[in-house]
């Protein structure tokens, strides 16, 4: 991913063409929240799975008596985290689409865009953001949502592992 020293000055990232790679970059965010419920639905399943496994008995299910539940219960709390960050990259996508349908971003834009996230109970600093910190943020938004994702698989994965060890 692209930090922002790496990103071109607020001028180079005020045309459409640009901002059109960026939304392009976000909706990747789509597909890990996807395969983030996938693995959700398979840890849910594996805990399901293995409480009727033991007749009913709801032990095996117990993350403070069982590693491999352990795992499966984290990597639904891990689920959990992403699927924030995988609302929050969706948000960002959204006000990036509307504020690239201009010819070209304007200050008043993104000051139009400060205040509409003000009405809403966003915090608002003293200076214009640029489009520079918009992007970092974004693309950070999107770094931890794709972290969790992989955690979730790991976390998924090493309980098939712990299961099969036990």
């Amino acid at each position: 991913m692209t930090t922002s020293r790496q990103l071109p000055d607020d001028n180079a990232l005020r045309h459409p063409d640009t901002g059109h790679v960026l939304l392009a970059v976000l909706a990747q965010g789509r597909h890990a929240a996807r395969l983030s419920m996938l693995l959700a639905i398979a840890a849910v399943a594996l805990l399901g799975i293995s409480v009727i496994r033991e007749q009913g008995s709801a032990v095996w299910a117990a993350a403070w008596r069982n590693a491999p539940a352990a795992a499966l219960w984290l990597s639904l709390l891990v689920g959990m985290v992403q699927r924030y960050y995988a609302l929050r990259v969706r948000l960002d996508s959204r006000l990036f689409a509307q504020l690239y349908s201009h010819p070209s971003v304007s200050d008043q834009d993104l000051q139009r865009l400060d205040h509409g996230l003000a009405l809403l109970g966003a915090p608002q600093g003293d200076a214009l953001r640029g489009l520079r910190s918009r992007w970092t943020g974004a693309l950070r938004l999107l770094r931890f949502q794709m972290t969790c994702c992989a955690l979730q698989a790991v976390c998924l994965l090493a309980a098939g592992g712990l299961a099969w060890v036990h």
